[in-house]
């Protein structure tokens, strides 16, 4: 059975990229729907992800507007979710 879509709010600066502010991937869980993004809108994938294939430590993420503080790769997603991209600033 093919994974129902969930939308992606993405921040400013990675819509500024894609060209769009929401887009949808397809996976049980926010790794795989992340992967699925990330292989259609290739820019995304440094963004998303390390050199290790961890998500950057600067990025966090709302599930249904409710902060997700477990390992975000095994966030479980059912149709209808919405996950937003936080790209947290630091500096001084």
């Amino acid at each position: 059975m093919t994974p129902e879509p969930v939308i992606v709010e993405l921040p400013r600066v990675l819509a500024n990229l894609v060209g769009v502010a929401e887009i949808t991937g397809t996976g049980n869980t926010l790794g795989e729907v992340l992967a699925d993004i990330a292989a259609r809108q290739p820019g995304l994938n440094r963004h998303f992800f390390d050199e290790a294939g961890q998500v950057r430590r600067h990025i966090r993420f709302l599930k249904n507007e409710a902060f997700w503080r477990a390992e975000p790769l095994t966030m479980p997603l059912a149709p209808g979710d919405r996950v937003t991209v936080i790209n947290s600033v630091s500096g001084g």
